[in-house]
């Protein structure tokens, strides 16, 4: 009989790794939850990913690259800049509030951890790169004509980054479709307005 230790998939145990994190948090996912979803034992995982806190920054930072990536490609797909920040707004609105919506893992570890530096560099990189999706569509929709010349695309940016983490936060606990849809709504005015 081999000693050695049963071989698996890295990926697969840290996307498990993440959906526990995403399901319980940091501090109420214990090391014997995080065994039994990635399917491998305590010494495999932390010859693998170190210890808890290593294991969950790298999770964190995969949640990111994994499930803001249909973000990213709507709003850099081809055709209207404009129509793609409002298939976004929509698209919102029906996940934040479906009935298994479990928050965001960006937002809920900003929360949980405050300002802890290893978690903030990861969750304002991950921010960042929402607002520049953001950004680059809504210039696009100035260059094509869309949205009048001289409309602030970094600040309208900003603002609808920071709608997204509100919307999440706020699904978390429970947020119904007339509300979420009332909150976007205030962003449609603000896209309206700036309409050419």
């Amino acid at each position: 009989m081999s000693g050695r230790p049963r071989e698996f998939d890295r990926g697969k145990a840290l996307e498990d790794a993440m959906r526990a994190f995403w399901a319980g948090g940091y501090e109420r996912t214990g090391l014997p939850e995080l065994q039994a979803a990635m399917g491998i034992g305590r010494q495999s995982l932390y010859n693998t990913f170190g210890d808890k806190r290593s294991l969950f920054l790298e999770a964190l930072d995969h949640y990111g690259t994994t499930q803001f990536r249909w973000l990213h490609e709507r709003l850099a797909a081809p055709g209207s800049g404009l129509a793609n920040v409002r298939s976004v707004l929509g698209t919102w609105v029906d996940a934040v509030t479906a009935p298994d919506f479990r928050g965001c893992l960006v937002c809920n570890s900003t929360v949980e951890f405050g300002r802890d530096a290893a978690v903030t560099a990861i969750t304002e990189r991950h921010n960042a790169a929402i607002e520049a999706s953001f950004r680059a569509a809504l210039e696009r929709a100035v260059g094509d004509g869309e949205l009048r010349p001289g409309t602030d695309a970094a600040a309208l940016a900003q603002f609808l980054a920071n709608l997204g983490q509100g919307l999440a936060l706020q699904g978390r606990g429970g947020l119904g479709r007339g509300k979420a849809a009332a909150i976007v709504g205030v962003a449609e005015g603000l896209l309206d307005a700036a309409a050419a």
